[in-house]
């Protein structure tokens, strides 16, 4: 039976899980990304600037673990095509703030948007 405690307990725990959601979305990926980053194995593989960036930029990333394609406009970034079984990394929506990430773990592919915040990379550094 569900007493006056455990909704309580249950409130809050909801309103903290919101209030966590909004501190990360507001605080921690509010800046705007100026460059992407493609890893391979955790080695930087490339690396472009957003703002040299026109229209878009199709860059295909072919590795001993397979091959990924991947769309850059100045804006967002997404893959468009893999060659693992699940493409997950296809499937997600594409990103267009900084800090957020696209994994293929078959691939051993990363890409993600950076900023040049050094607030992000202490982030990181401490979530890793």
């Amino acid at each position: 039976m569900i007493t006056l405690h455990d909704k309580l307990l249950f409130t809050g725990v909801i309103l903290l899980s919101i209030t966590l959601m909004l501190f990360l979305n507001f605080f921690v990926y509010s800046d705007s990304p100026n460059s992407v980053v493609i890893e391979v194995d955790g080695e930087v593989y490339a690396e472009y600037n957003l703002k040299d960036i026109k229209d878009e930029k199709i860059v295909n990333v072919v590795t001993e673990y397979g091959s990924n394609k991947i769309r850059i406009t100045n804006s967002s970034l997404e893959v468009t095509d893999a060659s693992c079984e699940d493409k997950l990394d296809v499937m997600s929506a594409p990103i267009t703030k900084a800090n957020q990430i696209i994994v293929c773990v078959p691939n051993h592919l990363t890409v993600r948007m950076k900023s040049d915040s050094n607030i992000s990379d202490e982030i990181d550094r401490v979530a890793y």
